[in-house]
């Protein structure tokens, strides 16, 4: 997916205007969950989401959902992750 095609995704699917954000190289974020929706789309760099027992791994071009509520963690690779982050109200 490309940058214009997550931004169409993201405003059909009900999200917010994505916003341009970064994580410095190695951060560990242990279990946690948000409220919203969370849609990323990575544009530089690695992340590693283990989310239902998946182990996710997200570098250029990808996108992930992270469900309001969804336990999961966060490892950032050696070079840092940059990415577009939007959220929407949690679907029950």
């Amino acid at each position: 997916m490309n940058e214009a095609e997550f931004r169409a995704a993201a405003e059909q699917g009900g999200f917010e205007i994505p916003a341009a954000r970064s994580k410095a190289a190695n951060v560990f974020n242990d279990t946690h969950s948000h409220d919203d929706d969370v849609f990323l789309f990575i544009i530089a760099g690695e992340i590693v989401i283990e989310l239902d027992s998946a182990r996710h791994v997200c570098g250029p071009g990808d996108v992930i959902m992270v469900a309001g509520g969804a336990p999961h963690t966060e490892r950032v690779s050696a070079d840092g992750v940059s990415y577009l982050s939007t959220r929407r109200a949690a679907r029950s």
